[in-house]
């Protein structure tokens, strides 16, 4: 794997050095086409989802709606991106550590504050879902054991069949220890394959809560 620092100039040779001397390959001078761009898809991606997160739970303490805020505030040199459950796949949860890896072994703490800090959040989102999802439960006439959820889409992005790093995985594993009564539909997925997976097949008209990971719709059904 090739770790690529670009635009800047000499002033980047030497933590490009820094990252090669960790354990990768170096680029050398010439960056050649098809290399991985650790800074570009390290740092924005990792920090303005973060920073979405962030807001949607300040402006859900505040009372405040967080899609019309977000509304009003965008324009071309501010772009808040939408909330999630916390980002996954192949690249964004990964690459920071090379980064943060590389400032642990030298004992640069400090360098690194803002990408561990990201990563954390990130990984902490599925904490906040599960407690809307548990507060939507305990208002249904219904014993809490006995709430069906349905967790609709548990791949990292949204049509793609790919688990890897997935917080919605991830929350609806969180939400079994709980105890809880949770199936899962994915369109991407047969039944049987999510139930090779060890999770519950369920239909969302089944449920009587459906969270719909990507849009984080979250729907009930009277119980009576």
């Amino acid at each position: 794997m090739k770790i690529a620092v670009i635009g800047l100039g000499k002033a980047g040779l030497p933590l490009a050095a820094v990252i090669a001397d960790g354990g990768f390959r170096s680029v050398g001078k010439i960056l050649k086409k098809g290399d991985i761009v650790v800074l570009e898809t390290t740092v924005p991606p990792m920090t303005t989802a973060t920073l979405a997160n962030e807001l949607l739970k300040i402006a859900d303490e505040l009372g405040i709606d967080f899609y019309e805020s977000r509304a009003y505030a965008n324009h071309d040199y501010c772009d808040i991106h939408l909330p999630s459950t916390g980002v996954g796949g192949h690249c964004i949860p990964v690459y920071p550590w090379f980064l943060i890896k590389a400032m642990e072994e030298r004992e640069k703490f400090d360098r690194s504050n803002l990408l561990r800090t990201s990563r954390t959040l990130n990984d902490q989102m599925i904490y906040y879902w599960a407690e809307k999802i548990l507060l939507a439960c305990m208002k249904l006439n219904k014993p809490l054991s006995d709430v069906k959820i349905c967790i609709n889409g548990i791949t990292f992005r949204d049509g793609v069949k790919e688990l890897y790093h997935s917080r919605n995985l991830a929350l609806t594993r969180l939400l079994m220890e709980k105890g809880l009564n949770v199936g899962v539909y994915d369109e991407l997925f047969t039944g049987e394959e999510i139930e090779n997976m060890g999770l519950k097949s369920c239909e969302v008209e089944e449920a009587d809560l459906v969270f719909n990971t990507f849009s984080l719709e979250l729907t009930t059904k009277e119980v009576t």
